[in-house]
This record gives C-alpha cells, sequence and structure tokens, in this order.
C-alpha cells in the first residue's frame, strides 16, 4: 500500500508539472523532480527559463523571421549545388559522346580490315 501511495504521488506530480494549463504557448520551460521516500519528500519545480518564443531577440528579429531567412538561405544554396551537379553531369555525358565518336572516326580510319569469320587456332 505504501508503494501505490507513492507511485501515485509521482504520478500525480508528473501531471501537474508536464501540463500545459497557465502556461504562455510558446514559452521555454524547465522542470525537475525529486523523489524521496514519502510523499512529504516529493517536491520538484517546473517554470519558465528565459525569454519566451514568442519574444524578439536582442537584434530585433523574432524566431520565424530568422528560420524565414535560413530557409531561404538553404534554398539558395541547394539550387546552386543542384545547378553544378547537373552541369558536371552534362559535361561527364559530351566528354563521353565525344570520345566515342572520335573513337568510332578512329576506327573507320584505320586500315585494319578485320575478317568475317575469323579462324581460332
Amino acid at each position: 500500500m505504501k508503494y501505490a501511495i507513492k507511485i501515485r504521488s509521482i504520478i500525480w506530480r508528473k501531471i501537474s508539472i508536464y501540463s500545459v494549463q497557465g502556461l504562455p504557448v510558446g514559452s521555454n520551460n524547465v522542470g525537475f523532480d525529486v523523489i524521496g521516500a514519502s510523499p512529504e519528500e516529493c517536491y520538484g519545480y517546473a517554470g519558465p527559463v528565459g525569454k519566451s518564443g514568442s519574444e524578439t531577440a536582442n537584434d530585433g528579429e523574432s524566431w520565424w523571421e530568422k528560420r524565414h531567412e535560413r530557409m531561404e538561405e538553404l534554398m539558395k544554396e541547394q539550387e546552386e549545388e543542384a545547378v553544378k551537379r547537373a552541369q558536371a553531369r552534362r559535361k561527364a555525358v559530351q566528354n563521353e559522346y565525344l570520345n566515342s565518336q572520335l573513337a568510332a572516326a578512329a576506327y573507320e580510319k584505320s586500315s585494319i580490315i578485320l575478317p568475317d569469320n575469323p579462324v581460332i587456332q
């Protein structure tokens, strides 16, 4: 019975600490528990830390604006990388085509006449 009371009190503390009632949306919160031998020895803390997510930073930009700018930068970098990869792929295909054309031209100009049915000895 003693353990059942302790477990119930621990569960109740977890429910009360991690409840979102009364906390502003987007706030940074921290919580910790100290579990004692009896319900009276159990205590904990839950509360906000620093500024909330909806407040602006020192430079005047909100987190959403910073996130949006960073996403735009990432998209631009990814686009540039994709263009570079496409150009490299196109250049490789062109080089392969030119090499095959040179090889075909060299083969046609060669004076080697291959027999239709070579004899293997």
